[in-house]
């Protein structure tokens, strides 16, 4: 794994795994890895892996068996949770990189909106929307628009320019 320089590796790590019980390569009750082999097999002090194991515990993700294990949590919906966790956190960072770019008018926007007491929350759903170059995957042309009422995707050109 290679690893950010700006982001705390126990907190990547801990993001991998995360990762790993969404698309079903860990599931819910399974036995994670010792402190040691966890070591081993991110290349990291077995400190960071008490920190790794100590932060998915604070989150609900994990249980420790003392002399036993560390555990994930028994909760069959916990992937599904994690996906709706990770798309969201996904989308914020995305809408607020984009609004570095100032792809938006209004600078105040956020993808979680108070008005009033009501709260609305922007998803976005990206399917489709790569293709392969040269054996790399790239973003296809997209164009993004954004106004108070509706967000519309648009994967290609062609369709944007029908639509106006």
């Amino acid at each position: 794994m290679d690893f950010q320089a700006n982001y705390p590796i126990y907190l990547q790590i801990a993001e991998d795994v995360k990762r790993r019980i969404v698309i079903g390569e860990l599931k819910p009750g399974d036995k994670l890895p010792s402190n040691a082999e966890l070591a081993i097999a991110y290349q990291v002090n077995p400190n960071t892996v008490q920190r790794i194991y100590r932060q998915l515990e604070a989150e609900g993700i994990s249980y420790t068996k003392r002399g036993i294990g560390t555990f994930l949590a028994e909760d069959p919906a916990m992937p599904e949770r994690l996906r709706q966790e990770i798309g969201e956190k996904l989308s914020a960072q995305f809408l607020k990189q984009m609004e570095t770019y100032h792809f938006f008018k209004r600078r105040n926007y956020s993808p979680v909106r108070n008005t009033g007491t009501e709260r609305r929350r922007i998803m976005l759903k990206f399917e489709h929307v790569t293709k392969v170059y040269g054996g790399k995957k790239a973003l296809n042309d997209l164009t993004l628009s954004f106004c108070p009422v509706m967000f519309t995707l648009w994967s290609d050109r062609t369709a944007a320019e029908k639509a106006r």
